[in-house]
């Protein structure tokens, strides 16, 4: 009988040893989720600032364009040649000026 308590407690003791060694693995992996959940959000977090500072820049862009559209209709040059002088009648400078604003090249 005392050969298998002290049998048993062995057993008992390796076991432990065993699970031990699972529970440092099963911590280190939890550590590094951990850390790489971090890095992550840093990342994601910078990635929704560039993607909204594209968006207001677009949205700038858009109110800009609206801005010589509503100048030129309202009879002004919105070309480099005559920018702010009234106009009378149509410009073609003007117009090619809004295609070009318009289709987002550059001028």
């Amino acid at each position: 009988m005392e050969k298998d308590f002290w049998a048993r407690l062995g057993e008992c003791q390796d076991a432990f040893t065993r699970w031990e060694k699972k529970w440092k693995k099963l911590k280190e992996m939890a550590g590094n989720l951990y850390l790489e959940n971090q890095e992550l959000k840093n990342e994601n977090e910078e990635l929704k600032k560039i993607i909204l500072g594209q968006k207001d820049e677009i949205q700038k862009g858009q109110a800009g364009y609206e801005n010589l559209r509503s100048l030129y209709q309202e009879n002004y040059h919105i070309c480099p040649l005559n920018f702010g002088d009234r106009r009378k009648g149509d410009c073609l400078f003007c117009r090619e000026f809004l295609e070009k604003a318009y289709r987002g090249e550059e001028s």
